[in-house]
């Protein structure tokens, strides 16, 4: 049972995205646990673990698919509860699911996605 924890008590809720505290209950089963992340700006994080870690439920929380429990999410600032829409303009996602396009690359993935949500693919390249 091998573990490291990262202590960062001073910018936790300062980032881009960042949840605190958070609990997720699903019919009386506890999904996740006391879960605190923070994503920077411009940083790309990958969720890794085992099978029923609450990785699919953590993203869950952060798109507003599910809600937790108890604790808080913040995207750019933004509850990810009260103010959801201005939340959503701070993110992307992209899931697992939908990630069976062989044959585009990732920015055309992205530019795809971008077009749906009625971003212009002009606004890609600030962050590409």
């Amino acid at each position: 049972n091998l573990r490291k924890e990262y202590q960062n008590t001073t910018r936790v809720c300062n980032s881009s995205c960042c949840i605190k505290d958070a609990d997720v209950e699903i019919h009386t089963k506890v999904a996740v646990r006391n879960l605190s992340l923070a994503v920077d700006a411009g940083e790309v994080f990958g969720l890794l673990g085992h099978n029923g870690a609450g990785k699919t439920t953590t993203m869950k929380i952060m798109i507003a698919e599910e809600a937790a429990s108890k604790g808080r999410v913040k995207i750019g600032g933004h509850n990810i509860t009260s103010n959801v829409d201005e939340a959503f303009q701070m993110m992307g996602y992209c899931p697992q699911h939908d990630a069976q396009w062989k044959n585009i690359t990732v920015r055309e993935h992205l530019e795809c996605y971008a077009a749906i949500r009625g971003v212009p693919s002009s606004d890609i390249a600030r962050y590409w």
